[in-house]
């Protein structure tokens, strides 16, 4: 082996070196971007999962009131069409006078 491949054999070397270095650091990065990624999407559903338990009452309270007056207003009998016209021909006849 001459001095000339030699000194690129080096210089390989220590490029290999370097990369070795700058890739360990990247594959580092990326796991941190992971862990803070899981980390970051746990405190989203925490919060969702603690806002839902807070507001649940709430929520109930508006689902037993909208049931209990839906209720209510089926057992309200709305008057036939008929009885309504009924009603304006007597008021307007008494309006008019009788006719």
């Amino acid at each position: 082996m001459d001095d000339k491949e030699k000194k690129l054999l080096e210089q390989t070397y220590e490029l290999a070196k370097e990369n070795n270095v700058i890739l360990q650091k990247i594959r580092g990065h990326q796991k941190r971007a992971v862990i803070f990624r899981v980390a970051y999407w746990l405190i989203i559903v925490s919060f969702v999962y603690g806002a839902y338990f807070y507001i649940e009452p709430y929520v109930q309270k508006f689902v037993t009131l909208y049931s209990s007056s839906n209720q209510s207003l089926q057992r309200f009998v709305f008057p036939e069409v008929d009885q309504i016209n009924a009603i304006f021909n007597n008021s307007a006849k008494k309006v008019n006078g009788g006719n």
